[in-house]
């Protein structure tokens, strides 16, 4: 059984870090190159868009794929005047669809329960998407690592605020949030991704609920 629960942990990890390399910044020449010299990378092979984008980069030149996904980044997440697909939870979660809102002092608080502070903070609010999908990869870390140590608390406190970051963050701006990508770019890269990170959102909320229920049972 831990060994079952330690690899799913890091299948979830997996999928999490391929999400937040996507949505953290634009792809590098070295990342593309990298994924291009493993020719069976995609790890996707269900999602369409990104099968053809992996297709795209087997077959054209990096530095066009790498200019082509820059401009779809910064089109969709920067604007320049305005932005199609903000990437920050409070815009989608107030009234004002305004900036440091109060999801993002939520945010704030849970990263510091961590004693994790963002060092842009008075600049980049904590709610990013980038930010939320790291926290969730440094929070399945420390359960893997309570696993191995045999650190029931620090395995239930680890699980529980993976819960609460999609319960009381990611499960709520999810869904419009890769609503406004689907409608705003034609880059398969991101179309396919904003996918995946919907559907993947919705199932691994519904697999923190499923191992919440077995250890409340055990």
């Amino acid at each position: 059984m831990t060994s079952q629960l330690i690899q799913a942990m890091e299948e979830r990890s997996f999928q999490y870090e391929f999400l937040h390399t996507v949505f953290s910044s634009p792809l590098s020449i070295e990342l593309l190159k990298e994924w291009k010299n493993q020719s069976n990378f995609n790890p996707f092979e269900a999602q369409e868009h990104l099968i053809a984008f992996f297709s795209e980069l087997s077959s054209l030149e990096i530095e066009k794929v790498e200019e082509k996904e820059r401009e779809s980044f910064l089109q969709l997440f920067f604007g320049p005047e305005h932005i199609p697909a903000p990437p920050w939870e409070s815009v989608y979660r107030t009234k004002e669809r305004i900036l440091f809102g109060e999801p993002t002092l939520q945010m704030r608080k849970k990263l510091r329960e961590f004693n994790l502070y963002f060092q842009n903070e008075s600049k980049e609010p904590e709610d990013h998407i980038s930010i939320e999908l790291e926290f969730m990869i440094y929070l399945i870390d420390e359960a893997i690592k309570s696993i191995k140590e045999g650190d029931e608390n620090k395995f239930s406190r680890a699980l529980e605020y993976q819960f609460l970051l999609l319960n009381d963050h990611l499960m709520n701006w999810i869904d419009p949030f890769t609503d406004d990508i689907q409608s705003a770019t034609t880059s398969s890269l991101y179309k396919g991704s904003a996918l995946l990170l919907r559907d993947f959102i919705n199932q691994d909320y519904q697999y923190l609920l499923d191992i919440k229920e077995v250890i409340n049972h055990e």
